[in-house]
């Protein structure tokens, strides 16, 4: 006699509970604790973004523009730890959407890198808050964009720890693949 096959009714639900838990069991987490200064490469990226930092302007202060690079890149590395990021940033974003993980969004982490920049007291740069795609809920993407004092936002440089899960990118506003625009806070 013939046995009748059984159909799976196993819910969309099911699989799709099953494929979260095996991506999240296989993302990587980052943790930068044990990198250190001299053998991570931070120092020769923090002289790399102090140079483009002093080029804004003939009137940049070299130490401000150190300051600012190795605050920006070490401490996007601590709120990678803070975070307990997982990699890729997008699915960190889902993590944080669904209640897994309590911070890690692209606007946090401008948000928590322009208070920490702002406690330098700088004098010879401005910090601004830079969006794109505003609004778009699957495009939206904030930043921290650094000037020389009094400069156009456009002339600045994009500070954006969220795109490489805590390795701190920077770029010309201009270049950029993002088409930046000042957030203004009400």
């Amino acid at each position: 006699m013939i046995q009748p096959v059984k159909s799976n009714t196993a819910s969309p639900l099911k699989h799709l509970t099953v494929i979260l838990l095996l991506l999240l069991a296989c993302s990587c987490s980052a943790a930068y604790k044990n990198l250190t200064y001299e053998n991570s490469g931070l120092k020769n990226k923090i002289e790399l973004l102090s140079k483009d930092l002093s080029g804004l302007s003939d009137k940049t202060d070299t130490i401000e523009a150190e300051r600012i690079a190795e605050t920006g890149i070490k401490y996007s590395l601590e709120l990678a730890d803070e975070y307990k990021l997982v990699r890729p940033p997008w699915f960190h974003n889902f993590l944080v959407q669904t209640g897994i993980k309590k911070r890690g969004l692209c606007y946090q982490w401008a948000d928590d890198l322009k208070k920490k920049l702002t406690t330098l007291g700088l004098r010879n740069f401005d910090i601004h808050l830079g969006t794109s795609y505003k609004g778009n809920y699957f495009r939206e993407h904030n930043c921290v964009v650094i000037t020389a004092a009094g400069q156009d936002f456009e002339k600045g440089i994009v500070l954006d720890a969220w795109r490489n899960s805590g390795d701190l990118y920077w770029a010309p506003v201009k270049t950029d693949k993002y088409p930046w625009k000042k957030l203004i806070l009400k």
